[in-house]
């Protein structure tokens, strides 16, 4: 009962630290919710985890934690050094996102705000099991898989911004063809889901002790690629619109079939 008390409180704490990083989105935008509240909330869970264990942090839990940490830290960074270009502020539907954004009244803020900073609990649910358990040794062949495929979704969303971030700020009218993204229409978000599918892997050894961190962190993996299969399939939907009558475009589009997953049937986004 005491341990259970114990793990609930530490829940709490973690929800309160989720829902101040994304805060000021309360009163700024409300975009911050999900760009560097995301990436901030992220990497602030994964410290609070690994230093509320300091005294006994296993290998394995520091070495999630610390890619998790990796991940917030340069995810939150990234969107907030785009946020600064002005090629990214010119675009037209980046415009009329902020205008959006900035019509949403103080209560709808909050009904945002809450369920988003809760989401972000429970996709960091995975390391915060690994630290507490203490149950996942540095040989674990599932958490090796989980961590090897969570380092190759970090690292091919990390190329995929780059590329991206570097082509408009040149051509904010320019789309990506090169590189990463002649292989998927949409490498930033397979890199995505791959971390967070990755990261669920390598935090199985400790979530299978409790059901119920296992439903949590199921459900947070799952709902992350709800996100990001829908926001490529939006996206493909505003490039066509936006690119489709250019020539280029459509060899590009018959090229690259695949929106998110190699090798998997699709139709051209035209």
């Amino acid at each position: 009962a005491m341990f259970a008390l114990e793990g609930l409180n530490e829940d709490v704490a973690r929800v309160g630290l989720s829902l101040l990083v994304t805060s000021p989105g309360l009163i700024g935008s409300p975009f911050h919710f999900i760009s560097t509240g995301y990436g901030g909330s992220v990497a602030a869970l994964a410290a609070h985890s690994a230093l509320s264990q300091k005294d006994s942090l296993t290998p394995t839990g520091l070495a999630q934690a610390s890619l998790l940490g990796l991940f917030g830290v340069r995810l939150g960074g990234f969107l907030f050094v785009r946020s600064l270009q002005d090629s990214y502020n010119s675009r037209d539907t980046i415009k009329e996102m902020k205008k959006k954004m900035g019509s949403i009244s103080f209560l709808k803020r909050a009904m945002m705000w809450i369920p988003v900073s809760l989401l972000y609990v429970f996709f960091v649910e995975p390391t915060h099991s690994t630290i507490v358990q203490k149950k996942t040794s540095v040989t674990n062949p599932v958490f090796l898989a989980g961590m090897a495929i969570a380092w190759v979704g970090f690292v091919m969303e990390s190329v995929a911004d780059t590329q991206k971030l570097a082509l408009k700020s040149k051509d904010s009218d320019a789309f990506c063809r090169t590189g990463l993204y002649a292989i998927v229409r949409h490498p930033n978000y397979l890199g995505e889901i791959l971390f967070w599918m990755g990261h669920l892997v390598a935090g199985l050894p400790g979530l299978v002790c409790d059901w119920r961190r296992l439903v949590m962190a199921g459900a947070g993996a799952a709902v992350n690629l709800q996100i990001m299969t829908g926001a490529s399939k939006r996206l493909d939907a505003k490039q066509r619109d936006k690119y489709g009558g250019r020539k280029e475009w459509q060899e590009y589009a018959q090229a690259t079939p695949c929106p998110l997953f190699p090798g998997l049937p699709s139709t051209p986004p035209q």
